[in-house]
């Protein structure tokens, strides 16, 4: 009997292990491999640089569908409901430059002007805010490299971002073999689902969508969700700064080249502007 209770344990420990040592996927609210993400393309008209408008308007649309009736009493007022009508109605408040997806949202969500450099055109004029309620502490979140969300583990944030309910935008940025920022722009993705190792903790793929995936721009860019494979990097050098541990994204098709790390999070939690308002004592 004794033997018997060694073996099972030996074999328990065994597939313990095993276990430990595979990978795990995680996805946002909603989302699976085949439904559930969002990709705004840009048109080429007017909206080449709105990379960090199309991700808003991916997390909205994702935020509209846990929040249906939301959705629908903004829209029985006029708002826009669904990617492509919130994509179309970002297009024609913004005038195609630089911008932020976090202050685009604060926007859209609570009605909160953006910076002045986000130029907004008069069709944008009078614009309302949408969510039923004004964003709250956690429902937005903007985390910059090399913190992250304190912790400087850029793999521990995305996990637990993506476990406790948020949609997230990734801000990207080149850098040549040594580490050093190549651009002084960037680019934001919409990220869906990734994969870590159990053991280590590291991200190793993400799931993203990107708006430049337009067909005729890049030939071989596939539409819709794609991987991304990861390496941790420990001494990248964002601008011109001490070095810091990030995570970098193999080289994909046009935008990807070696050495593209993560150096931006914005995250817009499923129940975002949908609280009460708290009122004063």
């Amino acid at each position: 009997m004794r033997l018997l209770t060694t073996s099972l344990a030996l074999a328990l420990a065994a597939l313990l292990a095993a276990q430990a040592a595979c990978g795990a996927t995680l996805w946002v609210q909603g989302v699976t491999a085949e439904d559930g993400w969002h990709d705004a393309d840009k048109s080429l008209e007017h909206d080449g640089d709105l990379c960090w408008a199309s991700t808003a308007a991916n997390m909205v649309a994702w935020w509209q569908e846990r929040h249906p009736q939301a959705a629908q009493d903004a829209a029985a007022s006029g708002a826009p409901r669904g990617l492509e009508a919130v994509w179309k109605a970002l297009r024609t408040a913004f005038r195609d430059g630089l911008g932020s997806t976090y202050h685009c949202l604060r926007w859209w969500m609570e009605g909160t002007p953006p910076p002045p450099q986000m130029k907004l055109t008069e069709e944008a004029a009078g614009w309302g805010p949408h969510a039923p309620a004004k964003l709250r502490e956690g429902d937005l979140l903007i985390y910059k490299a090399p913190a992250y969300d304190g912790s400087g583990d850029i793999s521990a944030t995305l996990r637990h971002l993506l476990e406790k309910g948020y949609s997230v935008a990734l801000g990207l940025r080149q850098y040549d073999e040594a580490g050093h920022e190549l651009l002084s722009g960037g680019h934001m993705v919409s990220l869906w689902g990734l994969e870590y190792d159990v053991a280590k903790g590291a991200v190793t793929r993400l799931y993203l969508t990107d708006s430049d995936d337009v067909v005729g721009t890049w030939p071989q860019h596939q539409k819709g969700l794609f991987a991304a494979e990861c390496t941790p990097v420990p001494d990248l050098r964002y601008s011109g700064g001490k070095p810091f541990p990030g995570l970098t994204l193999a080289n994909r098709l046009g935008w990807f080249r070696p050495r593209t790390t993560i150096t931006t999070i914005v995250a817009l939690h499923a129940d975002a502007g949908t609280h009460p308002d708290t009122a004063e004592n």
